[in-house]
């Protein structure tokens, strides 16, 4: 997709830039390749600030953050959790009250669904599917098997997450609103790549859109001065929140529409790397 002059003058403005992993920065096996690796390099010693914002967990996260020495917090959970990837600190974080994750999980006690409770870096499950547990394996950290959910052992409770059919998990969130006295909000999408559906129960105000704000305001830079880039569902806030919305070339069509430009490349064709040259070449010029 062709810059236009005015795309050229607002790339040239970005000094924070925002990147999805899956499907975005990571190729489907899950891995940054070296052209995107020495992109990401390249931009950071061209002064550009560079962080992850993605629905992975902090132990899913952080690895990738500091083989690139990224310099400023990761935003994890979709905007639960933001911290340093070198030291752990956290800068903010949302979590359930024990009393909301009992009521979640005893309101769906029995019904034909997969429970997972987001405990700390843990995620605490009792599943016994061998084709969902290794695609959790494919993304997710210290997986954590338990005879029961010990709710007020735990220390914090990030989220509650179903694994199921669409129209139970839906019947099930307007269920959670109707029938619960929690302050809850649900968020449900479909895998991108296994034929499973998701549900999200977590504290109201987490988006990955929230997460990129809290890190502008937190240092100092404006929505003019951000751009963010993303490929799925839970980057539509992502990219909202962002002074230039980039999709990468395989996201969804809704999600390209939303864009300010959409890359040439895909995830598996270096896109990031190439987007990443193209910003640092409009600030050159810009300069």
């Amino acid at each position: 997709m062709a810059l236009n002059e005015e795309l050229k003058r607002r790339f040239g403005k970005v000094k924070l830039i925002a990147l999805d992993l899956d499907g975005t920065t990571l190729t489907g096996d899950k891995r940054i390749t070296p052209e995107v690796g020495d992109a990401i390099r390249r931009a950071k010693d061209a002064g550009y600030v560079i962080t992850f914002v993605t629905g992975r967990m902090f132990g899913a996260t952080a690895p990738f953050a500091r083989a690139l020495n990224l310099d400023i917090p990761v935003v994890c959970m979709n905007g639960t959790l933001i911290a340093d990837a070198h030291t752990g600190n956290v800068l903010y974080e949302q979590t359930l009250t024990k009393e909301c994750a009992r009521q979640v999980l005893n309101r769906v006690n029995g019904a034909p669904i997969h429970p997972f409770v987001y405990e700390g870096d843990n995620i605490c499950h009792r599943v016994e599917d061998p084709d969902i547990l290794k695609y959790l394996e494919w993304w997710a950290v210290n997986l954590k098997e338990v005879d029961e959910f010990s709710i007020q052992k735990y220390k914090k409770i990030y989220q509650v997450l179903f694994i199921g059919e669409m129209t139970t998990l839906k019947k099930i969130a307007l269920d959670l609103k109707a029938q619960t006295d929690c302050d809850v909000v649900t968020f449900s999408y479909p895998s991108p790549r296994y034929p499973l559906h998701f549900l999200e129960i977590k504290s109201p105000g987490d988006s990955k859109g929230e997460g990129l704000r809290f890190l502008r305001d937190y240092y100092g830079y404006s929505k003019e001065e951000t751009l963010a880039v993303g490929d799925y569902v839970n980057d539509f806030e992502l990219l909202e929140e962002a002074g230039v919305a980039v999709a990468i070339a395989n996201a969804l069509d809704d999600l390209k529409q939303k864009a300010d430009y959409v890359t040439d490349l895909s995830n598996e064709e270096n896109g990031v790397a190439q987007l990443l040259d193209l910003i640092s070449e409009c600030g050159a010029r810009n300069k």
